[in-house]
């Protein structure tokens, strides 16, 4: 039984940014199984379709646990107050994690639906989609490595 994640024990800005580096990492090895499927040539027998569907349930399962820890952990809950010019910031980055959550649900019912035979520019299509989507995932991670780098560790006093 996997451990539950969590980083309600992170303690000092370092611990923070470690923990949360951390834990993209982690997502990234998933994000890089999903990409590692959408190289290959898709096939039209539905080989290729099936392990996407397996890997993108792996990803939709990592993701979620990885927002659930994140949400309800420093980054969401005591970086904005803490530092309230990341505020808004904080919350576009907290409300985009429905929106990937439904995007990796779209992804896999589209191949769901292509399951079987599906035309090559079906294939294509699916390709193009999920590979957006990781896209945006990857983007998202990046933002949200940057925000707690930024709030942890900028000065905004004024010098000595």
């Amino acid at each position: 039984m996997e451990k539950e994640r969590s980083q309600e024990n992170v303690e000092t800005p370092e611990d923070l940014v470690s923990e949360t580096l951390k834990e993209h990492d982690q997502c990234m090895w998933v994000v890089a199984e999903v990409e590692a499927c959408l190289e290959k040539r898709p096939d039209r027998d539905g080989v290729w379709v099936s392990e996407l569907l397996e890997k993108l349930s792996r990803l939709e399962a990592a993701m979620r646990g990885h927002f659930r820890v994140e949400e309800t952990g420093p980054i969401y809950r005591q970086l904005p107050v803490k530092h309230p010019r990341f505020a808004e910031r904080a919350a576009a980055l907290e409300a985009e994690h429905k929106q990937i959550l439904a995007t990796i649900r779209e992804v896999a019912d589209k191949a769901t639906g292509l399951a079987g035979e599906a035309e090559p520019y079906e294939l294509r299509e699916l390709n193009a989609h999920a590979q957006l989507l990781l896209a945006t995932l990857q983007r998202h991670e990046a933002e949200e490595n940057e925000l707690v780098l930024e709030a942890n560790w900028t000065e905004v006093g004024v010098g000595d």
